[in-house]
C-alpha cells in the first residue's frame, strides 16, 4: 500500500469520521432544544389565547344577561322591535 494511501486511510479514521460523529450529535441535540423551546413558546401562546376567548365569552353572557334582564328588552324581543333593540346595543 502506498504511503498517500494509508495517510488518506488514517486521516480519515483519526479526524473524519469523529468530526462527523460530533457534528450528528450536536446537530440533533441542537434540533431537540429548539424543538421544545418552540413547542413551550407555541402551548403558553395557546393557553393565553384561550383565556382570552374565555373572558370575551363570559364577558359577552354577562352582557346578555344584564340586557336580558333590563327594561322592554323581553318585550322588544317577543315583538321584534329592531328599533328598540339597536337602540339598547348603542348605549
Amino acid at each position: 500500500m502506498k504511503t498517500s494511501t494509508k495517510f488518506i486511510i488514517t486521516f480519515l479514521v483519526i479526524i473524519l469520521l469523529p468530526m462527523a460523529f460530533l457534528a450528528f450529535l450536536s446537530n440533533s441535540l441542537i434540533n431537540k432544544r429548539i424543538e421544545r423551546s418552540v413547542q413551550e413558546a407555541i402551548n403558553d401562546k395557546l393557553k393565553a389565547a384561550w383565556l382570552q376567548y374565555d373572558e370575551r365569552s363570559g364577558q359577552m353572557k354577562m352582557g346578555m344577561l344584564q340586557a336580558a334582564n333590563s327594561y322592554g328588552f323581553v318585550d322588544a324581543v317577543k315583538k321584534k322591535n329592531t328599533d328598540c333593540l339597536s337602540h339598547q346595543w348603542t348605549y
